[in-house]
């Protein structure tokens, strides 16, 4: 986008990269006329504001000259005692070199310092070294090089040999990268020039399309490579050549049609090359591109003549100045800009009489923007940075693959006194009460907070109230001498009861005296009213006496309370925290302090928890909880994530539950896993297979979707109440025999239709099984028949409903059938669970929980009653269904059940067999209640399952509660391993000590003993349950949680 613009036909430089404000110098170009044939000769310099919204550049300073320019260079040299705006260098038409200070230029003082006329030609070309800025390499007809060196311009001296056959210096360019390279360029070809050899090193031609060069540019980053441009209309070629391989060029750039006037390339990114041409256009390439079609970058919107001269902007790498013969300095950016319009008032003043007519409205813009593919370097990021999660810092740099992280600590002060309160927390004992007094001593500055200290430490002693009355000034009574003997002797129990009637008849009312009420209180243990009354100037003596006669616990805190409130407000705050902190009042504790001494109520708060419970873990108070979350996130910020999940463990507010989550995942305790979405489904989906059958007595719940046990096709009927007995055969993943179904004793005709009770819920659940049958007394039975059942199931598959069936006294059990059944026992006074395996039982199981509890009881149908044949459908094969019972079906004869109230009746087509004679008795014998765990065992119970129920409470995610459901079936294979006293006596000995550990809360010793554990003991015995032993030890130690 044209952003500036001034009429002028000039050749140009820009100032250098060190000069502000940007300055354009601009000489008049020579052989070459404008519109008014003005013969003269200038030098300007154009100061570039790009805040004005003017299009024209204002001339900062002007110079007439004799001569005008075939070339103009600007250069950062400046000779010691002049303005240190550099030097500009021309070259003129009779081969001259004029040299200019640009500081007395731009102050009006002249400015022509140095006049060489070595040339004997035009000098058309001009540069300066980028290395050493005082050395200028000029080049004119009859392939003359010179280099001058500034600070003695009097002798040039020459690259080497001139170039035959003679001809003109197009160009001349150093190297960007190696300060002694020089190139030249010739109407046929380029010539590099090695000066410490004074000699050509290669010449660059292309032969195959006689390459006319024109102008050339040096890569800005490879020293071998640099671009030729040919002015060949036939021609118009850019190529990128690299001086190893110089044989053919490396790429040839097409794009313009007509020859190639100008090159120029960026400075600041090598990915950007900018041409013109006489084909009125300017081009923007990028040389490096690996594929043809992202050669071409985009076009600069230029004028409809040709521009001879092209530069970057080496300081705004953005801007690009241009020189067209149309008489047009023009100033593009391709970052986009203002477009430039005519000013309305030099049309106005050109066409005198027009202001009495409207003015149009100004047409849009034509010119299309700059855009380009890939950002430029300059705006690129060559480096950059961002804090992550726990203080630290991730870095990485431009063309790395790889990032760098690191850990940013500025609160080294925190972070220490943190690590000495841990280290003491598991020392105890002498290492806390040096740490208090380390306190002490270093919060003499805050008298309060000293004070603080000095009774904390007191409160932390072995015999706290005793320190505590000495630092009350209450020493404790010493003796007066030892004991030299004991007398005893018979009692005068006259004498006592003659004392006893004389202290009985004193009368106490009538004694007055300031004392009384002291009297009172230890009497009565009235010490409320004197806290509330008695003097502040006495609080020593008031807590004393509360410390003394008070007992430790609610009532002290209460006294304590009283005073500390009242000294608090008078201003007495260091006596105040004396009063809360005896009595160890963490609540009132915090009000006490400042913003500035968090730090101090964490550690205080902490080290009286640990005296209180012993845990060493902070409190879950509300007082509390605002400072314990300030204080994590300063941990957190300095990378201490343990010791800041430690501070959150106990906390159940919810923006403190999920920080603590937050550092969970941060701890990688919690590894989160993307569920498969197949399992998912299949266990939120429910369905209702149906299916009929001949009896309306059913003794199989229809199960799920997912169910992985389908009832073998057999027929039977009973006339009990009764559960059926569970399968001697089933696998893990079969489902139990359910519960017997109720119903009036009706024949059933076979055919009938499935009804299925709308009361009842189906739901599927995933993989689950029930616990298996308690076997009792054996004998024959049925395959199950088809009629009306309801299961249901909630999301992790356990059973609803806990009030199991009785048996039916009169219960008969059927003849023989194709498969055998053990009969369930069943109690009315007591039922047989299995805590186990109660989270995965199906619904519609055997034993307690059964739908079928809900239904109503069977009325004992007549034997009389003739039976019918069952046809039993089969389910659909699941993916993972054990295999259905293939016996061939018999007739059977058995009495008919009864049919539940409101089932449809269908009369039978099929005529029944003949009832089963002789039925055996059943008997449902009393299931023993499970053995108690030895006695000196019983502390393994105890101590595991209070850590697991602990790390329930704290732990709220979901994989992790599921983690710990397992561990908890663990330990109840561990409980009945006890029970049945199937440990030796060294696993007995080593899971007391695991235990041990826990209690003192030394997890890593723990965790010791289990390694030792498992690799000395059997494998078949410690497999069973040894795995959630050390899962609970591993969740217990990350989350910080101890038993004592």
């Amino acid at each position: 986008m044209k952003i500036k613009e001034v009429d002028r036909t000039a050749n140009i430089a820009w100032s250098p990269v060190n000069q502000y404000p940007i300055y354009l110098a601009a000489g008049t170009a020579a052989q070459q006329l404008d519109a008014t044939f003005n013969t003269s000769a200038s030098l300007e310099i154009f100061e570039l504001n790009l805040n004005e919204s003017s299009s024209e550049i204002s001339v900062k300073a002007s110079l007439n000259c004799d001569s005008r320019f075939h070339h103009l260079v600007w250069s950062s040299y400046s000779k010691a005692g002049s303005t240190g705006n550099g030097v500009l260098v021309g070259g003129g038409d009779r081969g001259q070199i004029l040299i200019y200070d640009v500081g007395k230029i731009l102050s009006g003082q002249g400015g022509l310092i140095m006049q060489q006329e070595k040339h004997t030609g035009p000098v058309t070309a001009l540069d300066f070294n980028c290395f050493q800025t005082n050395l200028l390499a000029s080049g004119a007809s009859n392939s003359e090089l010179y280099i001058w060196d500034l600070a003695s311009p009097g002798a040039p001296m020459s690259p080497g040999a001139k170039a035959q056959p003679p001809e003109p210096v197009q160009y001349l360019a150093w190297n960007r990268q190696v300060q002694h390279i020089l190139a030249s360029a010739f109407p046929g070809r380029a010539i590099i020039w090695d000066l410490r050899k004074n000699e050509p090193i290669i010449k660059v031609s292309d032969s195959a399309t006689r390459l006319r060069v024109k102008c050339l540019a040096w890569h800005p980053e490879v020293a071998t490579q640099l671009c030729l441009a040919s002015e060949d209309d036939n021609h118009p070629l850019i190529e990128l050549w690299d001086l190893r391989f110089a044989t053919a060029p490396l790429k040839t750039f097409h794009g313009h049609s007509r020859g190639v006037l100008s090159l120029s390339w960026c400075p600041h990114d090598p990915d950007l090359l900018l041409s013109t041409g006489k084909d009125n256009r300017i081009l923007c390439w990028n040389p490096n591109a690996t594929q043809t079609d992202q050669e071409l970058v985009c076009e600069v919107p230029s004028t409809s003549q040709w521009c001879f001269q092209l530069l970057w902007c080496p300081r705004n790498p953005a801007l690009v100045a241009s020189a067209s013969f149309d008489g047009h300095v023009s100033i593009y950016s391709l970052m986009g800009g203002q477009q430039i319009s005519t000013p309305p008032n030099k049309i106005a003043e050109s066409f005198p009489g027009m202001s009495s007519f409207s003015t149009p409205a100004p047409p849009a813009p034509q010119q299309k923007p700059v855009i380009l593919r890939n950002a430029p370097k300059w705006l690129q990021q060559p480096c950059g940075s961002s804090f992550a999660f726990g203080g630290k810092l991730v870095t990485w740099e431009k063309g790395s693959t790889s990032v760098k992280v690191q850990q940013v600590r500025s609160e080294h002060e925190v972070v220490g006194r943190a690590e000495e309160l841990e280290e003491a927390l598991q020392s105890g004992g002498e290492a806390v009460q040096a740490l208090c007094e380390k306190r002490r001593l270093a919060a003499s500055s805050h008298p309060h907070i000293l004070q603080a200290w000095e009774f904390l430490k007191a409160r932390l002693e072995e015999k706290s109230s005793q320190a505590l009355l000495t630092l009350l000034g209450y020493e404790p009574p010493k003796p007066k001498g030892e004991m030299t003997g004991m007398r005893d002797g018979p009692g005068n129990e006259a004498h006592a009861s003659d004392l006893n009637d004389h202290i009985g008849a004193l009368d106490l009312k009538g004694l007055k005296s300031e004392s009384r009420p002291l009297i009172r209180a230890v009497v009565l243990g009235e010490w409320d009213s004197v806290m509330r009354n008695c003097m502040l100037e006495s609080w020593k003596e008031a807590l004393a006496a509360a410390l003394t006669y008070a007992k430790n616990g609610p009532s002290l805190m209460s006294l304590c309370q009283i005073l500390g409130d009242r000294l608090q407000n008078e201003g007495k705050l260091g006596e105040a925290m004396a009063c809360y902190i005896s009595a160890g009042g963490l609540p009132t504790l915090t009000s006490s302090f400042g913003a500035d001494s968090l730090q101090d109520i964490v550690e205080m708060a902490v080290l009286l928890q640990q005296n209180a419970t012993g845990s060493g873990m902070p409190p879950d108070d509300p007082a509390l909880n605002k400072y314990f979350e300030q204080y994590a996130q300063i941990l957190c910020s300095q990378g201490q994530l343990q010791l800041a999940y430690k501070y959150l463990a106990n906390s159940t507010q919810p923006k403190l539950v999920l920080m603590r989550e937050r550092l969970s995942v941060a701890l990688g305790m919690v590894t989160q896993q993307p569920q498969s979405r197949a399992v998912e489904k299949r266990g939120s989906i429910g369905r209702v297979r149906t299916y009929s059958s001949s009896s309306t007595s059913s003794y199989y719940q229809s199960m799920g979707v997912d169910s992985y046990y389908q009832p073998p096709p057999a027929s039977a009927s009973v006339s009990s109440t009764a559960p059926p007995p569970a399968s001697l055969h089933q696998g893990m993943n079969q489902s139990p025999t359910p519960t017997h179904s109720a119903g009036t004793s009706k024949p059933q005709i076979k055919g009938a239709p499935f009804v299925a009770d709308p009361s009842v819920s189906f739901q599927s659940s995933y993989n689950a099984y029930a616990p298996q049958a308690v076997p009792g007394s054996l004998g024959t039975y049925p395959g199950p028949t088809g009629g009306t059942w309801g299961g249901s199931l909630n999301a992790t598959g356990s059973t609803q409903g806990q009030h199991p069936i009785p048996p039916n006294p009169g219960f008969i059990p059927p003849p023989s059938a194709t498969a055998t059944y053990s009969a369930w026992s069943y109690n009315s006074s007591s039922v047989v669970t299995d805590d186990m395996h109660a989270g995965y039982g199906m619904g519609g199981g055997t034993g307690p929980g059964s739908q079928a509890s809900q239904l109503p009881s069977l009325t004992p149908p007549s034997s009389a009653l003739p039976s019918v044949t069952s046809s039993f459908h089969p389910l659909a094969s699941g993916w993972n269904d054990p295999p259905t019972l293939r016996t061939p079906q018999k007739p059977k004869q058995s009495t008919v059940s009864g049919v539940s109230m409101g089932q449809e009746v269908v009369p039978s087509s099929t005529p029944p067999p003949p009832v089963a004679p002789n039925p055996v008795p059943f008997s449902a014998p009393t299931q023993a209640p499970p053995k108690p765990i030895p006695a000196e065992h019983q502390v393994l119970h105890d101590v595991l399952q209070g850590l697991l129920d602990q790390c329930l409470i704290v732990t709220t995610h979901p994989q992790m509660k599921r983690k710990l459901d397992d561990v908890r079936k663990k330990l109840e294979i561990l409980d009945e391993k006890l029970r049945n006293e199937e440990l030796g006596p060294t696993t007995l000995e080593g899971l007391h000590q695991l235990v041990g550990g826990v209690r003192t809360g030394d997890y890593p010793q723990a965790l010791a003993i289990h390694s030792q554990l498992v690799d000395s003991g059997s494998f078949a015995t410690l497999s069973a349950f040894m795995p959630g032993l050390k899962s609970l030890l591993q969740v217990a130690r990350q989350m910080g949680i101890y038993v004592h």
